[in-house]
């Protein structure tokens, strides 16, 4: 079969982490050329499962590298129709039908949502008819075909019915021996088909989105009358069983057909293991990252003051060295942490389970239960913190305090701040940003245990950076905290209320440190952040007293 792939992939490997970091790279360019908006692109495993993201499966092509360019064809294909779908409004197009045929029957509820499905891809190929994309998608719709392992001479199930109306629009293959209950339907469907694409004409897509709307409840409404008039499809206690997936199981089967249905979603939901995970951002993150439709799919809000994201890492050393003091002072913090996780862990201890280390007091317990055992559960992750410091490294940081310059003053608190975490569970991450040409720079200063620095410059954009950093902090650790320090308000990009109302909703929780804020500054980020998340200094140089105050407020409560 020829693979389209193969004319412009170039840059490929061996290499596990470096062959899928270079695919997702690929892939995420694919999606900027469909238009704005595009949901981000990762791995499963990458990033949650939710419809904020097109998340690819990677199981299919494992210990496969670098991928076949057929595969990656398949993976192209399902970019396109999925960023495609989420640029026409697809899941608001199924919430509102939803909502409009309220509550169904039994029966016929799950012909629904796969039905809608297939209406949608119909639509989106015809949208595509005159660009490359189309062969891509002619490629997804066959393998498709392929993966359909359902028998038609049966009655149809939800997913056979979608699937063999999807198959007749898109393909050149025709499905053969249906049972007979498939014509009434496929006669009604493929009335329905030419109406479909006719609305990918329409030049505006709230037109397209509200006639593709009213169009499916009229689909429904025909297809409803039909299925409601089926003979309910059951077995007999005494008949032979076979698989079905709309036949009634019998009991003694029940527990296996569970047990095969977990195993099979277990491996569905296979994605990366987190060490691959780890390895792919690590690459990544050596080279610029656009976050800019990152930041716009995440905060939904078409009239935001959004402006282009960069995220960089930063090239030169700081020579700023730690000032010991401080280092003491703030390393007594995370003892302090680490002995209050050990107080809590000999605690947690459960008695009577059926692991963990033997429990000599409960041995009479052997003949009747076997639970013998004491299980100490592991406090770490309730206790542990994932701090992201967040720098303004505007013009304003370049001027002078008190003969220094502020900036300067500030990387000799973070530099303490690194070296009191290093050996330490916590997860720190030091950024700073400021604008250039229009653009946010979000620049990573700290990396293996190396303090970077920067050039500071430009306006503030506050509201964009600490989204920015919000939307990188690492999904495994249960507390997150943003700590920001500025010296003023926020004058350009997202408006920082906005920001921390996306902080807030998203469990991270930030902080502002003003240092030598004049009163309007004060004002306006007070405005900003909720009671008791703003802490003013009266200049840079009390900058690692507010770390302190702050990380013993946060991180040693109890």
């Amino acid at each position: 079969m020829k693979s389209y792939s193969r004319y412009w992939r170039k840059n490929r490997s061996r290499h596990q982490s470096t062959e899928l970091t270079l695919a997702l790279r690929a892939l995420r360019k694919v999606s900027c050329h469909l238009g704005q908006n595009i949901k981000p692109v990762f791995w499963k495993g990458m990033a949650q499962d939710d419809d904020s993201s097109i998340l690819l499966d990677p199981s299919s092509f494992k210990n496969r590298y670098p991928l076949p360019h057929n595969t990656f064809d398949l993976l192209v294909a399902q970019v396109v129709q999925e960023g495609l779908s989420s640029m026409e409004w697809r899941e608001w197009i199924f919430h509102q039908v939803l909502q409009k045929v309220g509550r169904l029957d039994g029966k016929i509820k799950p012909f629904l949502v796969p039905l809608i499905s297939s209406a949608e891809n119909i639509y989106i190929d015809h949208f595509t008819k005159s660009q490359i994309w189309n062969l891509y998608l002619g490629k997804l719709w066959d393998s498709k075909k392929k993966s359909c392992n359902r028998d038609l001479s049966l009655p149809p199930s939800p997913e056979s019915l979608a699937g063999v109306w999807q198959n007749k629009a898109l393909t050149t293959n025709r499905n053969s021996d249906l049972h007979q209950y498939y014509d009434d339907l496929l006669i009604i469907l493929d009335n329905f088909t030419p109406k479909i694409r006719r609305i990918s004409l329409y030049p505006k897509v709230s037109q397209r989105r509200l006639k593709r709307k009213d169009l499916y409840l009229e689909l429904w409404s025909a297809i409803n009358n039909t299925l409601i008039q089926w003979e309910e499809f059951r077995f007999s206690k005494t008949a032979t069983y076979f698989n079905d997936d709309s036949g009634v199981k019998l009991e003694e089967d029940e527990e296996e057909f569970e047990n095969q249905n977990r195993s099979a979603e277990k491996s569905s939901d296979s994605g990366l293991t987190p060490e691959i995970v780890d390895e792919i951002n690590s690459i990544m993150e050596q080279e610029d990252a656009d976050l800019t439709e990152v930041i716009a799919v995440a905060i939904q809000d078409p009239e935001a003051e959004l402006m282009d994201t960069i995220f960089k890492q930063a090239r030169a050393r700081s020579d700023v060295l730690p000032d010991k003091t401080q280092v003491i002072r703030l390393r007594k913090i995370f003892k302090e942490q680490d002995a209050l996780i050990q107080r809590i862990r000999k605690r947690r201890v459960r008695k009577a389970l059926a692991e963990g280390k033997l429990d000599a007091r409960r041995l009479f317990r052997v003949p009747i239960d076997g639970k013998v055992f004491k299980y100490q559960e592991n406090p770490s992750q309730d206790y542990l913190w994932q701090i992201c410091v967040v720098a303004d490294a505007s013009s304003s940081m370049n001027g002078k305090v008190k003969g220094s310059k502020p900036w300067l003053i500030a990387e000799k608190s973070f530099a303490s701040l690194a070296g009191a975490a290093r050996g330490f569970k916590n997860c720190l991450e030091i950024y700073a940003y400021s604008e250039e040409g229009g653009i946010c720079n979000l620049t990573r200063l700290y990396q293996n245990d190396q303090l970077y620095t920067v050039m500071p410059g430009g306006r503030t954009p506050s509201g964009q950076a600490i989204i920015a950093a919000a939307l990188r902090m690492k999904n495994k650790f249960r507390n997150s905290m943003i700590i920001h320090i500025t010296d003023g308000a926020a004058n350009c990009g997202l408006n920082l209320k906005e920001a921390v109302k996306y902080c807030e909703k998203n469990r991270v929780q930030v902080y502002t440190i003003g240092c030598g804020c004049n009163q309007q500054s004060k004002d306006f980020l007070r405005e900003c952040f909720p009671a008791g998340h703003l802490f003013f200094l009266k200049d840079i140089h009390h900058l690692a007293d507010g770390f302190e105050k702050l990380l013993k407020q946060k991180i040693l409560r109890r």
